[in-house]
């Protein structure tokens, strides 16, 4: 972040301030700057206690302030930040430990390393969810951690569990169908004319399969869904579903529409492996 603020901040220009900030210390810095109280109520309603601090301090010579925990929650997502240890959960995923001091980018997880400190730093974020009024605050995670778009898969079918291909991956083998597993059992009455797609990326104006499933699937009324007929695919290429809105229903309602907008189901083929001579 770029701070100008002539005649107020004490450093130099170009001084760079090495102290990591959230974007929920934004509304305490302006509360300062103001001279402002924050309230305990507001039009008859309690309020929330702000959970950032104020970037005030870091714009005075000593450039230090002791900053608040840091509690996130977006979607699928969630993660707690507390003396520049961080645990984060992605798209449901389980919990990781990362050292910020040492590793910014969050490259090595020491959850298993330390599994006292993960206890403690995960509980105070089901603590503070909850305080939050966040649903299932404390519900199960997945053992497995998913990809990039696996929250927009959970977006628009919230009941479904796992896939195969798995989304985000490269795929052991060419796969020769799809694999689908939801919490709520699922059914194809009143989904005619409506299908699930197979694209290439290498020509998205076709898709390379279709299948529209009837109330007559073996599917109906389980769990699980497993379609076949997938044509052979070529090695070494990314390939994605698309899926029209209602082409199934699960738990009694209708899936949303999905799109690749986000690669939301996007995987690749294995290369062909050369034998050495």
């Amino acid at each position: 972040m770029i701070v100008r603020w002539p005649g107020e901040i004490q450093h130099p220009g170009g001084t760079i301030v090495k102290q990591s900030a959230t974007i929920t210390d934004f509304y305490p810095t302006l509360m300062e700057l103001a001279e402002a109280t924050y309230p305990e109520r507001f039009q008859e309603r309690k309020l929330r206690s702000l959970t950032g601090s104020s970037l005030v301090p870091l714009l005075k010579k000593s450039g230090q302030r002791a900053s608040k925990p840091s509690f996130q929650a977006y979607h699928f997502s969630r993660a707690w930040i507390q003396d520049e240890w961080k645990v984060v959960s992605l798209y449901d995923g389980p919990w990781q430990l990362f050292d910020l001091r040492v590793d910014r980018t969050e490259r090595n997880d020491l959850s298993k390393k330390h599994p006292k400190r993960l206890k403690m730093l995960t509980g105070r974020w089901v603590k503070e969810a909850r305080r939050a009024g966040i649903a299932n605050a404390a519900r199960p995670l997945m053992e497995k951690q998913r990809g990039w778009g696996w929250h927009r898969l959970k977006m628009v079918c919230p009941d479904l569990r796992t896939l195969s291909p798995d989304n985000a991956t490269t795929h052991p083998s060419s796969p020769r169908q799809v694999t689908m597993s939801f919490s709520k059992p699922i059914s194809f009455a009143g989904t005619d004319g409506k299908s699930i797609r197979l694209y290439s990326v290498s020509d998205e104006s076709k898709p390379i399969w279709q299948a529209s499933p009837d109330p007559d699937h073996p599917g109906q009324g389980t769990k699980e869904l497993v379609l076949d007929g997938l044509p052979p695919l070529e090695p070494d290429q990314a390939y994605f579903f698309l899926w029209d809105a209602g082409w199934i229903k699960v738990g009694g309602k209708s899936v949303g529409r999905l799109n690749d907008g986000a690669f939301a189901w996007r995987f690749r083929t294995p290369a062909i492996r050369m034998k050495p001579d």
